[in-house]
């Protein structure tokens, strides 16, 4: 969202032509994106109007969050039927319900997802100052993650299941990047899991020094194993995972981010080819993040 713009530009954008239709993708039976029939519709849907305290956004791009593949998937129970995913959006506030307020940019807090979560997750896996994170997978939000801790100094080990993911992940300064269960070339204070899979967690705590720590970044994990008290818990190692992020999360994150310089590096598509960034992010070996552009301006 465009959090510079103030009631007055609001006021000129909503007196516009706002449409009373607008295309969508829609959640039909969730189920795998690679099968036969697929859980995704692309159709027209009516545009709302907003409510008391809601606002009208028109979308400009949107962010692929794997979250939404988990949804599209099934891994993830949809709240209702017909579902749009879909949440890291930028668009510009075009029509504003009763009793709405706050669009500066000191209080408003933008709608992002990979890079707030990923920062998060970077906090609560306790990096201390100069050592050693390892980062389990590499999309979207864990190439953030990286940036941000490479330019403060941490040496960076990614372990990935794609190979272009794995040169990607050197390109931007990576110590190494080496498979999703391999062993790192150095043992880790800290360590992210950005996978879905509860297979990971063995291998990445076995990977930590004494009192290092691992947290689980997803919001969806499949099953974790037994584990080995003496290999993978002992020696006051840390498992902890990641729920949500805060505005205060988007806030630092955000400015931190500018301060460091940090840039996505992103893959576009248009609306209308959104079940193929869902199958890109499946193939598990994507380079940065994927963007739907809605419309211009």
């Amino acid at each position: 969202m465009d959090v510079n713009q103030t009631k007055e530009q609001v006021k000129q954008t909503a007196d516009e032509s706002i449409p009373t239709e607008m295309k969508a993708w829609e959640i039909v039976k969730p189920g795998s994106i690679n099968g036969a029939v697929s859980p995704l519709r692309y159709t027209t849907k009516p545009v709302p109007k907003p409510k008391r305290g809601e606002v009208l956004v028109k979308v400009i791009a949107c962010g692929v969050c794997h979250t939404d593949l988990h949804v599209t998937e099934g891994d993830l129970p949809v709240h209702k039927e017909h579902l749009t995913p879909g949440h890291e959006i930028v668009g510009r506030v075009v029509q504003m319900g009763a009793e709405t307020r706050r669009f500066d940019s000191l209080t408003a807090a933008p709608l992002l997802c990979a890079g707030i979560i990923g920062y998060r997750a970077y906090e609560r896996a306790n990096v201390p100052a100069g050592g050693t994170l390892g980062l389990y997978g590499f999309g979207g939000s864990a190439h953030l993650t990286a940036q941000i801790a490479m330019k403060q100094g941490i040496e960076v080990h990614v372990l990935t299941r794609g190979e272009d993911a794995r040169k990607f992940a050197l390109q931007l300064g990576a110590a190494s990047a080496r498979g999703t269960y391999d062993m790192p070339p150095v043992k880790l204070d800290s360590a992210i899991n950005y996978t879905p899979v509860g297979d990971v967690v063995p291998k990445a705590m076995e990977a930590l020094k004494p009192g290092g720590t691992l947290a689980m970044a997803g919001i969806h994990s499949t099953d974790i194993p037994q584990m080995s008290y003496p290999s993978h818990i002992f020696h006051e190692k840390n498992l902890t995972s990641v729920e949500s992020n805060t505005r205060r999360d988007g806030e630092e994150f955000l400015t931190l981010a500018d301060r460091l310089n940090i840039h996505p590096e992103v893959t576009e598509y248009p609306l209308a080819k959104a079940d193929e960034a869902l199958k890109y992010i499946a193939k598990g070996d994507i380079r940065g993040a994927c963007v739907l552009r809605v419309s211009e301006g």
